[in-house]
């Protein structure tokens, strides 16, 4: 239904932004990921890397591949990651969405997963207040804003306050509870 695509301008000034203040990305495309092998690396970077190869997935792209391009990506960083500059200098084209110490999501504006939502809504003329969205993580708030009912996994502790309802955590059924809890089944 939609799909944004960064321009290859941006997607390269990006990557200079990240080498000069010392973050570890990994960026993400509808048809892969691509990793920065000029960059150091941190250790949930090599984990997420040890994870897709583990999968199968193709994890020797890198950002100087001609075709490199992202849609969004995620950084890792530590004490010699300047994240307030770092912060400032993508603010213009993206949001910095906070995954816990070390670890953010970043995100083209104006895109959200609310966009996602309120796009497949229309495509099926749906009514908002019809909708449910289920997260585990500050990256699903915005999701919440644009339905009905905004539900929290049990392990999602910063969503939690911004739930109308709260379920299990994922590894103990949370989302199959939740959609029983409100008649899908």
């Amino acid at each position: 239904i939609f799909y944004k695509s960064i321009e290859k301008e941006l997607c390269d000034r990006t990557v200079k932004l990240i080498r000069e203040y010392d973050a570890v990305p990994m960026f993400e495309r509808r048809d892969g990921v691509f990793f920065d092998f000029e960059q150091r690396t941190l250790p949930m970077i090599t984990r997420i890397r040890d994870s897709f190869r583990s999968q199968g997935k193709n994890v020797d792209r890198c950002t100087s591949d001609a075709d490199f391009s992202f849609d969004k990506f995620i950084i890792c960083y530590d004490k010699y990651t300047n994240t307030d500059k770092l912060k400032f200098s993508l603010e213009n084209d993206f949001f910095w969405i906070h995954r816990g110490e070390g670890f953010a999501e970043i995100v083209p504006k104006p895109c959200s997963k609310a966009t996602g939502i309120t796009l497949v809504l229309e495509h099926y003329d749906m009514a908002s207040e019809n909708a449910f969205a289920i997260g585990d993580s500050l990256n699903d708030l915005p999701m919440f804003s644009a339905v009905g009912t905004g539900i929290a996994m049990g392990n999602g502790t910063d969503l939690i306050p911004h739930a109308q309802y709260v379920t299990d955590d994922v590894e103990k059924d949370g989302i199959y509870k939740a959609m029983e809890k409100f008649g899908f089944f």
